[in-house]
């Protein structure tokens, strides 16, 4: 079926009517997009909602009072990525780019307004969406302040054991909160247990 993975993900917050997904087949675009590529404010504004069917984007919150500064958020393949503005563009600056080649599937702003009227479905879909994120994003300061290097390390691996195939390190160390020398020092520590030398 058409979009399966997209109304799979979807149907994983709510159900969705077959109405729905006849009014998705037609309205959604499909863009395929090169590794480090910006996705710029004008493209997150006229696809609000994406859905990431291959590949791997990262939003990066960075300080531009001090550039060193920053923590990121990885966006892997069959979820969800919609647009985060900065208030404060003196102060932090937020980007989405594409760690690799990247197929992403859009709703187009222009059908936002008619599928909130026409389908009950798709404005809890969107509320239980941003729900999630918002919670993902608490969860996320959480284990940086309470969890220990290792346990936010090992929590990683443990939901993406394919994470160093897929993202570099400096992105993996950023994400978790930690300096990529850190990293480094966890990676060989873990894999040194998990393959001991015979």
């Amino acid at each position: 079926m058409e979009n399966e993975n997209l109304y799979l993900k979807m149907e994983s917050y709510c159900p969705m009517s077959s109405a729905l997904k006849a009014y998705l087949n037609i309205a959604l675009t499909s863009t395929e997009l090169p590794a480090n590529h910006i996705l710029e404010n004008g493209f997150l504004e006229q696809y609000p909602i994406l859905f990431i069917e291959n590949g791997v984007c990262k939003t990066t919150l960075q300080s531009q009072k001090e550039p060193d500064q920053s923590i990121l958020t990885l966006h892997l393949k069959n979820t969800f990525l919609t647009q985060s503005r900065e208030a404060k563009n003196e102060d932090y600056s937020i980007n989405t780019t594409t760690l690799s080649l990247t197929l992403l599937t859009g709703i187009p702003e222009k059908h936002i307004h008619q599928l909130y009227r026409l389908f009950p479905e798709f404005i809890s879909f969107n509320l239980l969406l941003h729900q999630e994120q918002k919670r993902t994003l608490f969860h996320l300061a959480f284990d940086i302040r309470h969890l220990s290097v290792e346990e936010r390390f090992e929590r990683l691996l443990g939901n993406h054991p394919d994470i160093f195939q897929i993202s570099s390190s400096i992105d993996i160390a950023s994400s978790l909160g930690i300096h990529s020398h850190t990293l480094s020092t966890l990676k060989h520590n873990y894999f040194s247990r998990k393959n001991p030398k015979s």
